[in-house]
């Protein structure tokens, strides 16, 4: 506040109640911003980085939703649903089978349905 700039405060319950929720893949955020965002709150929920294999099914889920969703603004729900059931292009782009890459998103999608339904809802999905 001292510079100027309102913060914001990101509470579950407050979200819950009409308080601010932001969605990380609002359009006026780049797709290399929003898939930026998207690992960093994963990252701060589950306590640890993302492996390689879990943010390779990361990535392709967001690439996934931000090319074919575009009558509305994308939310995690989104995501968590193209990590649940990946596109066969999914796993053809690094020569492996769907069942691992459906297998390499499941962490990531019990993080994302968390902040969609879980006790961290509220916050995030504008």
């Amino acid at each position: 506040q001292e510079l100027g700039i309102t913060p914001i405060r990101l509470d579950p319950t407050a979200a819950l109640n009409g308080g601010i929720r932001l969605n990380p893949l609002d359009p006026s955020i780049t797709t290399t911003g929003q898939l930026a965002l998207l690992r960093t709150i994963i990252e701060v929920a589950m306590g640890h980085g993302l492996d390689e294999r879990s943010g390779f099914a990361l990535k392709v889920a967001h690439a996934y939703v931000t090319a074919t969703i575009t009558d509305r603004q994308p939310v995690l729900m989104d995501i968590v649903e193209q990590l649940r059931h990946p596109e066969p292009e999914s796993a053809e782009a690094m020569n492996v089978d769907i069942d691992d890459v459906r297998a390499w998103g499941l962490d990531v999608a019990l993080v994302l349905d968390r902040l969609v339904d879980g006790d961290l809802r509220g916050m995030f999905d504008g």
